[in-house]
């Protein structure tokens, strides 16, 4: 985590039908640093069944000492179908785009005890028919655009 290594797409990508996955967990010692790449920090898309996913306690856009070292596009990214996914206690910062974003029918996430500061564009951005998610006790600041 003190060095960025770009991948030249996503850092990580959970799609068609990929479901009850981990990325990061509840403690410290479980974190992602999930910064410097390309495109998103996490894809979280391509089917209806890519479901009850988490992303939990990682760290998009920053290194290991929390200074800037953001991905291109978004921090986290839920599209194409993906549903009843969870985002929380994270810190989502200093991506190129969205801190999170939903687009093309992602329904019914939640996102939830993140810090999503300092993005390029908005905190959390809800698009393309995405319905039914949960945004709740986050800490939205600071970012170019809206809070949400």
């Amino acid at each position: 985590g003190t060095s960025i290594s770009k991948n030249q797409a996503d850092g990580v990508d959970f799609e068609d039908g990929a479901n009850n996955n981990w990325l990061g967990g509840t403690s410290e010692l479980e974190r992602n640093i999930v910064s410097g790449n390309q495109s998103e920090g996490i894809e979280v898309s391509h089917n209806s069944r890519t479901q009850f996913n988490h992303v939990a306690g990682n760290w998009f856009g920053v290194d290991a000492f929390g200074d800037p070292a953001g991905n291109g596009d978004n921090g986290v990214s839920m599209e194409d179908l993906a549903n009843n996914n969870y985002i929380y206690n994270n810190l989502i910062s200093h991506n190129g785009d969205s801190g999170f974003r939903t687009w093309v029918l992602a329904d019914e996430n939640q996102v939830y005890d993140n810090t999503i500061t300092n993005n390029k564009r908005n905190g959390v951005y809800l698009f393309g028919g995405s319905q039914h998610n949960l945004i709740r006790n986050n800490v939205i600041a600071n970012n170019s655009d809206r809070g949400v």
